[in-house]
């Protein structure tokens, strides 16, 4: 139930990044929204569900979604919304923005977490040991995700 609820969430932050840079780097032009990106953020996500769902062990699966999945997909999204935007933005303002974008999800995904697993008594981990390797991953993920999309920023 929680991984539906992030379908609509995602291209809501599609949307909702486009507007924060136009605001945040004081772009007055009119921001071009792209139903392509929307179209790429969902398939990449069902891709990348079905893809998990099929690895049997459960701990490996959790640590390759958050490595790979949720950054993967925030630095997409970000991606898509700063060249809906029109931002135009260096690899160093790249490199800093997008880790602060990621890591703010990753916190935020995790407090979610621990709202549906304490409220709601859906179980997301037996242990606090759990919340400390989706960390770990979610950054070794950033890194790693960044790093390669550098590769595509342009002045």
């Amino acid at each position: 139930m929680y991984l539906l609820l992030l379908i609509p969430a995602y291209v809501i932050v599609y949307f909702l990044l486009i507007w924060w840079f136009q605001r945040f780097f004081n772009i007055n032009e009119k921001s071009k929204y792209n139903w392509n990106h929307v179209l790429i953020i969902l398939s990449i996500y069902f891709v990348v569900l079905y893809w998990i769902s099929n690895i049997e062990n459960h701990e490996l699966a959790n640590r390759i979604q958050h490595a790979i999945w949720w950054w993967f997909l925030i630095v997409v999204i970000s991606y898509f919304s700063i060249i809906a935007s029109k931002v135009k933005i260096t690899r160093f303002q790249f490199v800093f923005l997008w880790f602060f974008i990621a890591t703010t999800f990753g916190v935020v995904n995790e407090l979610a977490e621990s709202i549906f697993q304490n409220v709601y008594g859906i179980n997301f981990a037996n242990n606090i040991n759990d919340t400390w390797l989706d960390l770990w991953a979610n950054s070794i993920g950033a890194v790693l995700w960044i790093i390669i999309f550098t590769n595509f920023v342009k002045k």
